[in-house]
């Protein structure tokens, strides 16, 4: 938020001369972006800015006084379908990562999970076969030596692999299906000849790994995502679909919120309220209501109404 948004706009203004006119104008021209994401950046203000009035920098608190700006209407993310689903796993066949993509429909975990899984969280012997989560695939910011008074710190980033997300509970085993089991055993064993003709291989006990053994670049894996759903005709999906997926398709199927939660990671409150959509176009909850009820209404004539 730093590097690419506040300090470009404001780095120039002295603090004493910043008004919340300035404010409001800066948060105004990103309102295109999450509003949570630009809440962040108006508290983020809000606290630098509240240091400098208790230090006497400032006289007014501007950030306190700006106002956020109106954003678009949130439109519903809509997860794929069945059909939908299978017709990304019949494209991404024969590709490189095509066991990537059947795990994560299974056990719905982000990308970074995913790409940080290792050799030894796989156990495919095992009856059933499981994996477990023990860190993800992260961008770490590189910190520049030759940095100069008012210029960022940090110059392109790194991909390393370190913990799970803090919100995610990583200490849990996940039961993989025949298919996963399946699809993991055959990437292994094409991995293996990768290995064997690659000079250049950086073992790094990565599962999914690029063709020379490093850490694959979450950019690229969202463009062969991207490339492999309009293979199978989907056009353009959202980042982070197979997890919003997953999650939606396991509860409309009668799962209940505490299982895929716990599939997840996540509690159940921020899964229903993030992960969980519509699949069904038509509500018909409703229609089962009657056979809970013992009394049977009368049938309705057109003199009776």
């Amino acid at each position: 938020m730093l590097r690419v948004h506040i300090r470009p706009a404001l780095g120039s203004v002295k603090l004493a001369d910043l008004t919340a006119e300035q404010v409001d104008d800066f948060l105004a021209a990103r309102s295109h972006l999450a509003k949570t994401y630009v809440g962040r950046m108006r508290s983020f203000l809000i606290a630098g800015l509240d240091h400098a009035t208790k230090r006497n920098k400032v006289a007014r608190h501007v950030a306190v006084l700006s106002t956020m700006p109106k954003f678009k209407e949130k439109v519903e993310r809509q997860p794929m379908t069945p059909d939908q689903v299978a017709a990304f796993e019949t494209a991404a066949r024969g590709e490189r990562l095509e066991a990537l993509f059947v795990v994560a429909f299974d056990s719905g975990l982000r990308p970074g999970e995913m790409t940080g899984l290792t050799l030894a969280d796989l156990d495919l012997d095992d009856r059933p076969p499981t994996m477990n989560l023990s860190g993800a695939i992260h961008l770490k910011p590189r910190r520049r030596q030759d940095a100069k008074e008012g210029e960022s710190p940090y110059k392109g980033y790194e991909v390393v692999r370190g913990k799970v997300k803090k919100s995610t509970n990583p200490n849990r085993t996940i039961e993989l299906s025949p298919a996963a089991a399946g699809a993991l055993k055959a990437h292994k064993a094409r991995q293996a000849v990768e290995r064997l003709k690659s000079q250049l291989w950086q073992d790094h006990g990565l599962v999914f790994c690029t063709e020379v053994g490093t850490p694959i670049d979450p950019g690229n894996l969202r463009r062969t995502f991207d490339r492999i759903a309009k293979k199978a005709g989907l056009g353009h999906v959202f980042p982070y679909a197979i997890r919003h997926t997953t999650s939606s398709l396991l509860l409309d199927s009668g799962a209940s919120v505490e299982e895929v939660a716990d599939l997840f990671g996540d509690d159940p409150i921020t899964l229903y309220r993030h992960y969980r959509h519509r699949v069904k176009k038509v509500a018909s909850a409703g229609t089962r209501m009657r056979g809970l009820l013992s009394a049977t209404p009368p049938e309705l004539t057109a003199e009776g109404i």
